[in-house]
């Protein structure tokens, strides 16, 4: 199960972050950079240095599907590297280079808080 943030206390730690590191004050942006830390904690070998992602952990990061993430890479917004015939992977410092760069883009508030009535 995938932990979620209320888009409310996203955009407020973004405010409180953005004063000290204003590269945090996009929502967005943290959310992205919350979802990398997260994803490198569990990873087995953190620490290692730089590691390959596949589309889809570059994709959960970015909070996209995979598809677009493999749009980007062939319109060459993100650099990416071939395994073999199919297998593409994306080097980790190249995603959160691309994930500071994109627009900012407006948090979905759920009704009633995402809680049901």
């Amino acid at each position: 199960m995938e932990n979620r943030i209320h888009p409310a206390t996203l955009t407020a730690a973004a405010a409180v972050l953005g004063q000290a590191m204003p590269e945090y004050a996009d929502p967005q942006k943290l959310l992205a950079a919350l979802r990398l830390a997260t994803q490198a904690k569990n990873h087995p070998e953190t620490g290692t240095g730089p590691r390959l992602l596949t589309l889809r952990q570059a994709g959960n990061i970015l909070g996209v599907c995979p598809k677009t993430v493999s749009n980007w890479i062939e319109a060459g917004k993100i650099p990416a590297r071939k395994n073999g015939r199919k297998f593409v992977r994306v080097w980790e410092a190249d995603l959160l280079t691309f994930a500071n760069n994109l627009p900012a883009r407006p948090v979905k508030m759920a009704v009633n808080g995402g809680l049901k009535p």
